[in-house]
């Protein structure tokens, strides 16, 4: 810990983008399921982000806007890169 906040690991770029085509790999395998691309990236995610952020305003397991999905993802879940 840390001033009394828990650091956790967020995902690499490489990392993130590792789970977005294993994500949309999912959703293409599963599609006459309904399986969803938000539980599908969900479901990719390491341990401690998935227990992170479950239940919380940035859960995207239920959503069904892809769009706000890869958005709330990049901006939550994936590590910045000052240098850009």
């Amino acid at each position: 810990m840390n001033g009394g906040k828990v650091e956790m690991k967020l995902l690499t770029k490489e990392e993130a983008e590792e789970c977005l085509a294993e994500a949309q790999l999912m959703v293409v395998e599963y599609q006459d399921s309904n399986y969803r691309f938000g539980q599908s990236l969900f479901n990719c995610l390491p341990v401690d982000l998935y227990n992170h952020f479950t239940g919380t305003e940035h859960d995207f397991f239920y959503w069904k806007d892809n769009d706000k999905v890869i958005e709330t993802f990049y901006e939550f879940y994936v590590e910045k890169n000052d240098e850009n």
